[in-house]
């Protein structure tokens, strides 16, 4: 079957002793080496290596992260429930609020009208 003790030998071996078959190491253990990232101390977080990069002191015309600009979205505006965060399938007119079932339509209802404003000036800055 392929394993074989120490000092056994096949026919085909003509009495050549067979090698020592033992286990090296154990699963998981990297023999004490460290990897790269660890010997380095491991990767250093974006605005380190920015501020090394001397990013910030380029020019206003030069792209960096710092004056990276986005265009308004070409999707759609996601619909979403006021009280959960998930897909909002209905809206309530009266609170101007979206929701995502009857039991978010309740808590919607159960809530204060002045409550609901002031979430929503929050929401909007």
């Amino acid at each position: 079957d392929g394993w074989q003790e120490e000092g056994e030998t096949d026919d085909e071996d003509f009495g050549a002793p067979a090698p020592k078959l033992r286990r090296t190491g154990s699963k998981g253990k990297l023999g004490g080496r460290k990897t790269r990232a660890a010997q380095r101390g491991g990767p250093k977080p974006l605005l380190q290596v920015l501020e090394e990069a001397g990013v910030d002191r380029l020019p206003p015309h030069v792209p960096s992260y710092f004056t990276a600009r986005a265009g308004p979205s070409q999707y759609p505006a996601q619909k979403l429930c006021s009280v959960t965060g998930l897909e909002a399938k209905y809206f309530h007119p009266g609170r101007k609020a979206r929701y995502h079932g009857a039991k978010q339509f309740a808590v919607i209802e159960s809530t204060p009208t002045a409550a609901l404003v002031a979430y929503k000036a929050a929401l909007l800055g």
